[in-house]
């Protein structure tokens, strides 16, 4: 037979107190058990939590996703394609191989977008300068494209995540380089 120890007993008792009487301070607590390495994805009280790395050290934090809502009313029928539109960007030979810049278009209908442009040896990639973590810019410092706000850090030719806090990689775009100019598609 198992041993009960008196910490078992009162943290038990504690525990049935605060659900009895639903304290809402503990109604979203973390998850116990430590994170290990960054990244780590747990499951608790039905959310999801990722590994993430604070000044403190590791830490769970509450992955968000977003909500998907039915429409009540029938679909009148095919939902037509949303139109695509080339910004420009840059000349060619503004950039060269290895380069990264960011560019902020004067074409209105980039809606006020900036991107960081890479010319790689696959050819040129596009990343929006908003990080993933709490929607603040990205600026490009020397190879990396780091978060002034809280420190993430993305790799300049891929977009992904190479240091946290941000979880997800910066968003894509399609890059045309046509006529001696580069545009980025929207």
């Amino acid at each position: 037979m198992r041993e009960i120890s008196r910490r078992l007993v009162i943290s038990s008792f504690v525990s049935g107190v605060f659900a009895l009487i639903g304290v809402p301070a503990f109604a979203n607590s973390l998850p116990l058990q430590k994170p290990k390495k960054i990244g780590e994805r747990t499951i608790w009280k039905g959310k999801n939590y990722i590994a993430v790395k604070s000044r403190s050290g590791l830490i769970w934090q509450l992955q968000t996703t977003p909500q998907i809502t039915k429409s009540l009313s029938p679909s009148p029928g095919p939902v037509p394609k949303a139109q695509s539109f080339e910004i420009l960007l840059a000349d060619s030979d503004d950039l060269v191989l290895g380069q990264t810049k960011l560019y902020s278009p004067s074409d209105g209908r980039a809606n006020g977008l900036n991107f960081i442009l890479t010319r790689t040896t696959g050819g040129l990639v596009a990343f929006n300068n908003i990080c993933t973590h709490l929607q603040e810019s990205v600026a490009v410092e020397s190879a990396r494209l780091y978060c002034q706000s809280h420190g993430s850090v993305f790799n300049r030719n891929t977009g992904a995540v190479e240091n946290g806090p941000a979880s997800f990689p910066l968003r894509s775009y399609t890059v045309v380089e046509k006529s001696g100019k580069i545009y980025v598609v929207l």
